[in-house]
This record gives structure tokens, C-alpha cells and sequence, in this order.
């Protein structure tokens, strides 16, 4: 902790005294109106950006309970200056945790280190925080097509899952600030997007297996009614070449809804001492470039 060094000095009875700023090294409490933060760094930047991360820390060990800070205490002469009550109108984003109009309460420069101190209107902040939280929900996506709203709706409940953490800083902030009911809206795009069921036909049972797989440990759901099908033909060609077989698979797939088709063309090909597994190969390979495909559309 910044304070350690501090007391090993006292200890050791040094004769000088490091004069660091008190509040660097005691930051203020914070109050029911302001968030106080303190930093240090080469640069007045460096030590704004310092003293943002302290407080983030601070948002964040009540939020996730796990956090521990640590600042080291550097020793340093009398050359200094202090100002205070200096503003900036800026919105600031430090690991995730956005600020709005910070103010620098106090900056002081001993050698060629800068020391801040840093302060945020709570209520302002958690105010500002809302104000975004509502706009962003009025900004998620509805419904288009099937294929177009498995990504869609997997954004959206991304989104849904930020935005529920930052209101949970809000009022960590502001404890009065107004209900919003983010959980309702991610159960209700999760609903949306268990209802898009797919299926699969393939004139091959390995590739359509593999296929489904796939699909299900992607939590997709399977159905005979699907909204989204995957037709697959699949067609190999298989020939010995000095002792071994080599297997070339092309796989025509075809992704449709009732609105959307989409077409891709896979070439693969394998080689091994097996026929059997030279053909399994090739097929395996024709699989993962198709996983990809998938992955492009629907992650």
C-alpha cells in the first residue's frame, strides 16, 4: 500500500520528511455528492489517467468485491506548485467504467512528477450514465430475418449485459437513480433467439452429424420446423498415388430462411495410408471450413 513506505520512514526516524502531497497519500473520503481519486505520473495526462484508474478500482471492488490497489510513495523535493478547482468538460472511459466532467481539485509538480487529485459529481455522473443507458436501449435492433437476426440478437443481449454494468455503477453512484429492468430485456432477445431453430439435410450422414454437433454445442436449437435450413451435398473422389490414397471432397451448402439464401462452395482435399480415413479427412476439413462460415454468420 502508498501508505507503507510512508510509515517505514517514521520507523527509521529518517530526517527528511518526503513532502508528496498529503492528499496523495491520504486521498479524501469519498461523500454522497463527489468520488475522489489521486495519481501520480511523468506527464499531468499520465496522472489524470492514474488517478481515473484509482477511482475505477475503488467502482469496481464494490461491484465485483475482488480489487486491491497499490501506489507506491516516491520521495521528492520542494519544487512545486498547486492549483485547484480546474475543470474538464470531457467524458473518460477507464476499465469500462465511464466519467463525465472530472475536475481536478488540486495538481502538483515536484521534479519532473506530477501529482493529481481528482473529483466526479456523483449525481452528474449517474444522471449521464442513465441518459446513455436509455438511448442505447432505444438503439437495439428488431426483428429482420432469421439468418440477420441470430447475430443480431446475440449483439443485442452482449450489449444488454454492458449496459446492465453500467448500471450497476450507476447506482453505485447515485443509489436513487430511476428502476430500469435490463434483465427483462435480455430474457426477452434470449427468447427470441431460442425460437430460431435450425436443421439440417445432407446427402452425407458423417458431415450432416458433424454439422449438428456443431450447431447444438453452439446452443442452437434443433427442430423439424426449422427457421433457418442447411441443405449439404456433399461429393468425394477418392485415388492411390504411390502407396497412398488421396481424397478430394467438395461440399456445395446452401444457408436459406423464408426470406434469405446463401451459397458457399468448399473444396478439400486429404491424404492417407487408409482409404477410409483419407475420405474421413477430407471431410472433416470440408466440416471445420463450413464451422467457419457458420461462425461468420451467426457469432
Amino acid at each position: 500500500m502508498r501508505y507503507l513506505i510512508a510509515v517505514l520512514f517514521l520507523l527509521l526516524g529518517c530526517s527528511k520528511t518526503p513532502d508528496t502531497p498529503k492528499w496523495y497519500l491520504n486521498t479524501p473520503k469519498d461523500s454522497p455528492l463527489y468520488l475522489y481519486g489521486s495519481g501520480a505520473g511523468e506527464s499531468k495526462q499520465d496522472a489524470i489517467n492514474s488517478a481515473l484508474s484509482f477511482m475505477a478500482s475503488k467502482l469496481k471492488v464494490k461491484i465485483d468485491s475482488t480489487f486491491e490497489s497499490e501506489k507506491s510513495l516516491i520521495q521528492t523535493n520542494d519544487d512545486t506548485n498547486v492549483y485547484k478547482n480546474l475543470s474538464q468538460n470531457i467524458k473518460t472511459t477507464v476499465d469500462n467504467f465511464t466519467f463525465y466532467n472530472y475536475q481536478i481539485d488540486k495538481i502538483k509538480k515536484i521534479d519532473d512528477k506530477y501529482y493529481v487529485l481528482l473529483k466526479i459529481n456523483r449525481i452528474k455522473n449517474a444522471q449521464k450514465i442513465i441518459d446513455s443507458i436509455k438511448e442505447q436501449l432505444n438503439g437495439l435492433p428488431s426483428s429482420t430475418t432469421p439468418i440477420e437476426d441470430v447475430k443480431n440478437y446475440k449483439n443485442a443481449i452482449k450489449k444488454l449485459k454492458e449496459l446492465k454494468n453500467q448500471y450497476k455503477l450507476a447506482k453505485i453512484l447515485d443509489p436513487s437513480v430511476e428502476e430500469i429492468d435490463i434483465d427483462s430485456k435480455i430474457k426477452e432477445y434470449s427468447s427470441k433467439l431460442q425460437n430460431i431453430t435450425f436443421n439440417v439435410n445432407s446427402n452425407d450422414e458423417f458431415i450432416k452429424n458433424m454439422t449438428l454437433t456443431y450447431l447444438s454445442q453452439k446452443g442452437f436449437s434443433i427442430s423439424q420446423n426449422p427457421k433457418i435450413k442447411i441443405k449439404l451435398n456433399l461429393k468425394t473422389s477418392t485415388k492411390r498415388i504411390v502407396g497412398e490414397y488421396l481424397t478430394n471432397a467438395s461440399l456445395d451448402a446452401t444457408i436459406s430462411d423464408l426470406s434469405a439464401s446463401k451459397s458457399y462452395h468448399i473444396q478439400c482435399a486429404a491424404n492417407s495410408f487408409s482409404k477410409t480415413l483419407s475420405k474421413k479427412l477430407a471431410i472433416k476439413k470440408c466440416s471445420q471450413k463450413l464451422n467457419s462460415i457458420l461462425n461468420t454468420l451467426f457469432d
